[in-house]
């Protein structure tokens, strides 16, 4: 179906049905219809029948005042019915295209960047997009702050094409959601390190045994999501600590403390990560982190009685 007829389908309302009902606009008749339809702003339309951006200009008349757009799971295989979307929609800076199988392109159409060049969000989980393919899609999207691109079996965030710097194709690029994909090594990951204003990195649910201690670059990184990860070792937990900015972690669900009681958990992993202040949600507070340390010490102390601690031993 036309896009803007699945808009009117789901936000406009019968003349005699209650405004109030969920998904119902302000108006009477059709022209009350209309007026509201133009005012959207936020458009959600998860698992319709958009197939297509219909007759041309209808859009941008009917409802071109979009700006956030969610088109999950739409029956969309191809990149031009949401180019021609996009054109005609000049606010539009939040895109939504989880579980949309789209064909992967070669090159760019000539009218990719004036579609899509002003995105500063994009949702790309689910679609089996390869991560090379998204690296030419950002070569024509600058402004882009935040990427979800979850469950597409990722194994490497390393660009093939040894020409692409990643720190120049992503510059703005602030918050990274990979979670649930197949991750095993932290060399997989590494390439982002020198990317100057990636905040928030989401690896839940990848399968990285181990991480590197000290953990180079990363210099804006302010949370990290590893939660579900077989983390195998403390180093591991202590590298963490190497990120310059990190304030806050997730790390639930791996097996180093799988058969600790939750408050030995979170005790054990706080003693370890000094400048954390949200760990797993929860604010991490002076008197834990106090509580935190002296457990940890007192922990080492039962395991080293006669020799003393060792010299690495104190956080």
């Amino acid at each position: 179906a036309p896009f803007a007829a699945e808009v009117a389908r789901k936000y406009s309302y019968d003349e005699d049905e209650d405004a109030d009902q969920a998904g119902g606009l302000v108006g009477a008749g059709k022209a009350g219809r209309e007026q509201a339809l133009h005012r959207l702003t936020h458009v959600f339309l998860p698992d319709a029948n958009v197939t297509e951006a219909g007759a041309a200009g209808e859009i941008a008349s009917v409802c071109g005042a979009i700006e956030e757009l969610d088109l999950e799971g739409n029956p969309i295989s191809e990149w031009r019915p949401v180019l021609d979307i996009a054109a005609q929609l000049p606010r539009l800076t939040w895109l939504g295209l989880n579980r949309l199988p789209l064909s992967p392109l070669s090159t760019l159409p000539n009218d990719f960047a004036s579609a899509l060049g002003r995105m500063r969000s994009l949702c790309l989980s689910r679609t089996g997009m390869a991560w090379d393919q998204f690296l030419l899609l950002a070569s024509a999207m600058p402004e882009l702050t935040s990427l979800h691109f979850g469950a597409n079996g990722v194994t490497s965030l390393a660009p093939s094409d040894g020409n692409v710097l990643l720190a120049s194709r992503l510059s703005k690029l602030a918050v990274l959601w990979v979670e649930d994909n197949a991750i095993r090594l932290w060399d997989a990951v590494a390439p982002l390190s020198e990317l100057p204003a990636l905040e928030v990195l989401n690896l839940n649910g990848n399968q990285i045994s181990r991480l590197p201690n000290p953990i180079h670059g990363f210099r804006a990184l302010k949370q990290i999501l590893l939660r579900g990860n077989p983390l195998s070792d403390w180093e591991s937990i202590t590298a963490i600590d190497s990120f310059p900015s990190l304030r806050d972690a997730a790390l639930r669900d791996i097996p180093l403390i799988a058969g600790l009681s939750a408050s030995s958990q979170r005790r054990s992993i706080i003693a370890r990560l000094s400048g954390l202040k949200m760990l797993n949600g929860s604010e991490v507070r002076k008197r834990e982190r106090e509580d935190a340390e002296r457990f940890y010490l007192r922990t080492i102390s039962e395991q080293y009685p006669e020799g003393g601690l060792p010299a690495d031993a104190v956080p």
